[in-house]
């Protein structure tokens, strides 16, 4: 089992295309686009994904927020029980999995265990994943356009929060890019502008 001061949820819902993820805290949470893991401590392989959806709300059907006109400070000072009641939830989309600290781009045989804690992945384990074409091939397959764009940038924008990336790796990911989308160019195009923008920025949260 993963160290669990290292992981902020927890599995409630699990397939084969899709996990997912409770959090322990309503509001932290990985964002959009970056990479967990789940490990289950028991010498099989860790199984990795990426947030695709995050989702916010009660986490009791008989509530439902109300507006209240108030902002955040006002609502902790005179209403601070109402966030007892709020869930998020992230839905991951599996990209593969890691053995041996060796990542393999493919589905596993095996869906994540109910209650399995979930970690964000190490700028390491990000750069396994990034630097397989065949991970974003997963990508290509679950997620139609734009989303599955922005995704992928949403990715490298997380990566770059640990480490900058450097232009022969972004320049392979934009070949990569291209023969997913079968050339489209105004695809590609919009891409390498994004792209270009992380290119070798040094790390920021």
């Amino acid at each position: 089992m993963s160290n669990k001061t290292s992981c902020f949820g927890e599995i409630v819902s699990s397939a084969t295309l899709q996990w997912e993820v409770a959090t322990w805290k309503h509001d932290e949470y990985p964002g959009f686009g970056s990479c967990v893991l789940l490990e289950s401590g028991d010498g099989t392989p860790t199984l990795c994904a990426c947030v695709t959806q995050i989702q916010t709300g009660s986490s009791e059907a008989n509530r439902v927020p109300q507006p209240l006109q108030k902002n955040a400070q006002e609502l902790a000072r005179d209403y601070p029980h109402i966030y007892s009641f709020l869930q998020t939830t992230l839905t991951c989309t599996p990209l593969g999995y890691l053995a041996t600290d060796r990542f393999t781009p493919k589905p596993s045989l095996r869906i994540p265990t109910i209650h399995g804690f979930v970690r964000a992945a190490t700028a390491q384990e990000i750069e396994q994943i990034i630097t397989s074409k065949e991970a974003f091939a997963l990508l290509f397959c679950a997620h139609q356009p734009p989303l599955v764009d922005t995704l992928i940038l949403a990715i490298l924008r997380s990566y770059c929060t640990q480490r900058p990336l450097l232009r022969d790796v972004a320049c392979a990911i934009a070949r990569d890019f291209a023969y997913q989308c079968n050339n489209d160019n105004f695809r590609i195009q919009s891409f390498i502008s994004s792209l270009e923008e992380l290119i070798d920025q040094e790390p920021h949260v």
